[in-house]
């Protein structure tokens, strides 16, 4: 079963035409070129916030939109940039896709934004440590284990049934959504 959040993926960030008309609007307002400047700001937890404001257009800018860093313009390429209602919203577009493994009680999730950078497996004595939309989700699932590799999330768990797994995509949607920079909530120590 396939779940989307938004909109399937893309390859680069879009822009709505409301947002290209902003960017012009804010350009003869200003009397200068501009574009849209995005970065992630960061809470206590690590939970990302997309933030978008305007600069002045450079010789280096290939388009209307300069991100922070190229990790951020990474991360912000497969959303869309929207102009509503007075402000602009960004829509990560995240995809995940659940794919059948040869084992019943192992359950594969692809998704086109990573899970986590580091191949991590984990048992339920160590959810407690994970952000927690994850930790949550994979306790009261009853999720016997995780395996994150990039953008694959592997669990494993007996009694799949639809609920459960709308459950846990959910879950999985929310998470990848929040731009954290780690599945763990505090830093971890590798062995």
């Amino acid at each position: 079963m396939t779940w989307f959040f938004r909109k399937k993926n893309t390859e680069t960030s879009k822009l709505n035409l409301d947002t290209i008309k902003q960017i012009a609007h804010e350009s003869n307002k200003r009397g200068k070129e501009q574009v849209l400047f995005a970065t992630i700001k960061r809470n206590v937890s690590g939970r990302g916030e997309v933030l978008v404001g305007f600069q002045d257009k450079t010789p280096l800018d290939n388009g209307l939109v300069r991100y922070e860093t190229k990790e951020i313009e990474t991360q912000l390429g497969k959303g869309e940039f929207k102009f509503q209602e007075g402000k602009f919203y960004f829509y990560p577009n995240v995809d995940i896709e659940w794919h059948p493994t040869p084992k019943k009680n192992i359950h594969k999730i692809v998704s086109n934004y990573d899970f986590s950078n580091d191949s991590v497996y984990l048992e339920p004595k160590d959810y407690g440590n994970l952000q927690s939309e994850l930790s949550k989700c994979f306790q009261e699932e009853s999720v016997e284990s995780v395996f994150l590799n990039g953008n694959i999330c592997q669990l494993e768990i007996t009694d799949l049934d639809s609920e459960k797994e709308l459950r846990i995509s959910e879950a999985l949607l929310d998470y990848l959504s929040s731009f954290y920079l780690s599945p763990f909530s505090k830093p971890q120590n590798h062995q």
